[in-house]
């Protein structure tokens, strides 16, 4: 339950929203995909996730570390996705922009 500032006095709203903003920008989720799911539907629902939670979410895909932060707009992931899945690199990250 989410309680507005006009529900609490202005000096204890202040507190709240500055530590709510704290806190969330220190937390980092990693979770797992179901085998069978496409990149771009899981990476869908991850973002859906990670802009509800307000939080930053990986998840691996097939040796990509997957990126999802509640400010990405989603655009250009599946293309970030395949270049990192081609390359050599010893350590691949994808995210959108």
């Amino acid at each position: 339950m989410k309680i507005t500032k006009s529900e609490l006095p202005e000096a204890k709203a202040k507190v709240n929203v500055e530590a709510e903003v704290s806190v969330r920008s220190c937390i980092n989720l990693t979770i797992k995909i179901s085998p069978g799911t496409d990149i771009a539907r899981a990476y869908k629902a991850t973002l859906s996730l990670a802009k509800k939670l307000g939080i930053t979410i990986w998840f691996n895909f097939n040796g990509v570390n997957c990126l999802a932060r509640p400010t990405d707009s989603g655009k250009g992931f599946v293309k970030s996705y395949m270049t990192e899945l081609k390359s050599d690199k010893q350590f691949k990250i994808a995210s959108a922009h």
